[in-house]
């Protein structure tokens, strides 16, 4: 078989080393047939994201929705911040599926989307906007965030053999992440078998706040003599024109975008972003 050659001029070759992560995978992508096309310069000027908001109120929650990085719609997560210092938000709450991985899913592949290397370098590189944006936060881990750890509880492969995705894309010092979080009462997670977040609330007894079902967004709320207490159901931040969405694409219904706060434990505000 015979082999093909590339020739690189000096100042293409000095390009190509210039290259982020992500258009390193745009640049294998293209070169797979065996053609070499102009590849423009990258900008040299560094990328800029607002600044995160450091005061606020610890006990006012902004809840930001599912955003599925590297697929979150443009201008999503600006929103966000805007409304964390409207509301003085001292304590942000990313409800879960920071991360899209469609590549890692169990279900068929889309063949037209990038493999698990394409992907995992878009999503590195797009991660790098709330990182920056946003601090004190807590991190839900969603079933798309937790897809690297199924792959290798599948593979048989122990916690100690294996990095978390928080690690793999080196998560800030200002964050943590876990399955859960509780303040003044009210309960944070992603949400899944359980059902939507009234209904946890009713199960638990004790104040809800989940995403998980992109196409809700509510506040419920139960009284009785003895308590009050609220199920949370937050929009979410998704590009539904990505094509990583398409097995939503039958439901007659469209994603709710928004993003949701909390006020001291006891009020719970869902906020829609303009569209």
């Amino acid at each position: 078989m015979a082999t093909k050659r590339l020739r690189l001029s000096e100042e293409k070759a000095n390009l190509i080393t210039r290259l982020s992560d992500a258009n390193v995978a745009k640049l294998l992508t293209i070169l797979e047939d065996g053609h070499l096309y102009d590849i423009p310069a990258p900008d040299a000027r560094p990328v800029r994201y607002p600044d995160p908001f450091t005061g606020g109120d610890p006990a006012n929650v902004l809840i930001v929705g599912d955003n599925h990085e590297p697929d979150s719609l443009p201008g999503y997560l600006e929103w966000c911040r805007s409304e964390q210092e409207r509301w003085n938000c001292g304590t942000v709450v990313f409800i879960g599926d920071l991360a899209n991985l469609a590549s890692f899913s169990y279900h068929e592949k889309d063949p037209n989307l990038p493999g698990p290397a394409g992907e995992l370098a878009l999503l590195k590189e797009a991660v790098k906007k709330p990182f920056h944006m946003f601090t004190n936060v807590k991190w839900m881990l969603g079933n798309h965030d937790l897809l690297l750890a199924r792959k290798a509880f599948s593979a048989g492969l122990t916690t100690e053999m294996v990095r978390s995705l928080p690690e793999v894309l080196d998560m800030p010092t200002t964050w943590t992440a876990g399955m859960s979080f509780e303040q003044d009462n009210v309960f944070y997670h992603h949400g899944g078998s359980g059902g939507d977040a009234f209904r946890y609330a009713i199960n638990s007894g004790k104040s809800t706040v989940q995403g998980h079902l992109h196409t809700r967004a509510f506040v419920q709320y139960s009284s009785s003599r003895h308590r009050q207490i609220f199920g949370m159901q937050v929009g979410c931040g998704i590009d539904f024109s990505k094509r990583s969405f398409d097995y939503a694409r039958a439901n007659p219904v469209d994603p709710t975008i928004g993003c949701g706060v909390v006020l001291g434990g006891k009020v719970a505000i869902n906020l829609l972003m303009p569209r």
